[in-house]
């Protein structure tokens, strides 16, 4: 079973935020899936992306709509307990917004059984934006993974990341920046792992795609 915890303060709500999981988003904002997800099917880079295009449940949706400067750190939660958890996560800053971002995702292996975790996130920072990112996965139990995280970054926005995986794991894992119009700068804050047996490929990349564009990894 899968449990996703998600809380959006009213006021929130009433500004525009669009905070959901994506089977909800698949029904109401196909449009926002179409555009920033299966708009790049046909250009898949290596296998992993394909499996990640295919066999996804479920996983969230959020959306700062543009100018919204939020003070409030937002937090989901995505857990679960089956033998197989097949996420896809996508946030969006919208041109000018600004937003902490905290994503806690959680695995149980019930019976002893290997789990394997396949979790995409892809977030988009647009034209001015500015994002704090911070995931952290825990595992418990053996698992494998197999999760790609993205950041892209536009016309003059800004971004922080921190990545942290805990507990017991191995397979890959695909952290990657890219500046995609002139003047965007990521940061990104750092890899932390911490747990017994983690056997992890961790390949983390960063592309400067556009002019004036800077960054750190």
């Amino acid at each position: 079973n899968q449990l996703i915890s998600l809380f959006l303060r009213e006021y929130l709500a009433h500004a525009g935020v669009i905070l959901c999981d994506m089977k909800t988003a698949v029904v109401e904002r196909a449009d926002l899936l179409e555009q920033y997800f299966l708009s790049s099917a046909k250009e898949e880079e290596d296998q992993l992306k394909a499996f990640h295009h295919t066999f996804w449940r479920n996983g969230i949706l959020l959306v700062i709509p543009a100018g919204l400067q939020v003070t409030d750190a937002f937090g989901f939660h995505i857990g679960g307990s089956e033998l197989s958890i097949l996420d896809r996560t996508l946030v969006i800053l919208e041109k000018g917004s600004k937003a902490a971002i905290h994503v806690h995702e959680q695995s149980q292996v019930i019976g002893g059984s290997l789990k394997i975790c396949a979790r995409e996130t892809k977030v988009v920072v647009e034209e001015g934006a500015e994002l704090k990112y911070q995931l952290l996965e825990e595992w418990s139990g053996a698992s494998y993974q197999l999760s790609e995280h993205q950041l892209q970054l536009k016309k003059k926005s800004k971004g922080h990341a921190l990545f942290s995986w805990l507990g017991e794991s191995s397979g890959r894992i695909g952290v990657r920046g890219v500046l995609e119009e002139e003047g965007g700068h990521l940061e990104h804050d750092g890899i932390l792992l911490s747990g017994a047996k983690q056997q992890l490929k961790i390949v983390s990349s960063l592309h400067h795609q556009a002019a004036q564009t800077s960054g750190r990894m």
